[in-house]
């Protein structure tokens, strides 16, 4: 039997990933690095109020306001979910509300430590970049497509 093509796309997304109904709050759909990273089964997580897996308060009341009809545009924030060993994974998660009915509600979610770990890695080449760039006998001016100077050496 061969698989739908969304849940191709939900299998291979490298976040984690939920289909919430607006108003009963379920999750009707689940991306494979979703199950991964919390640790459930899918059938552990289908059916289950999404308030059951995003622990923090403020979640809770983000939550409601959906389910009272709170309209909500593409938002970004700080998020706590509950894995099934009992840790907390911290992650900072995208809410959004597809068009037509019911008007599904996608969360796209990043664990913070996924973040950390690039913007050490940028902190990190950026560091060499600027060494490399004071190393340099030259006089050197970086400017962005605009001509506004990003960076220049102290020669």
């Amino acid at each position: 039997m061969t698989q739908p093509p969304q849940s191709l796309l939900l299998d291979h997304a490298s976040e984690i990933l939920l289909a919430v109904h607006p108003q009963t709050l379920e999750i009707c759909e689940v991306g494979a690095q979703t199950l991964q990273r919390l640790g459930y089964g899918r059938e552990e997580l289908l059916g289950r109020p999404i308030t059951d897996i995003e622990c923090a308060l403020s979640d809770v009341f983000f939550w409601e306001e959906v389910r009272q009809g709170s309209s909500i545009a593409e938002q970004e924030a700080m998020a706590e979910y509950l894995c099934a060993n009992g840790d907390v994974l911290a992650a900072r998660k995208q809410v959004f509300r597809c068009t037509g009915e019911p008007g599904w509600i996608v969360v796209r979610a990043r664990p913070a430590e996924d973040m950390q770990r690039q913007e050490d890695e940028l902190a990190y080449v950026t560091s060499h970049l600027s060494a490399t760039l004071e190393a340099s006998a030259d006089g050197i001016l970086l400017v962005d497509r605009s001509g506004a100077i990003i960076n220049m050496n102290h020669r």
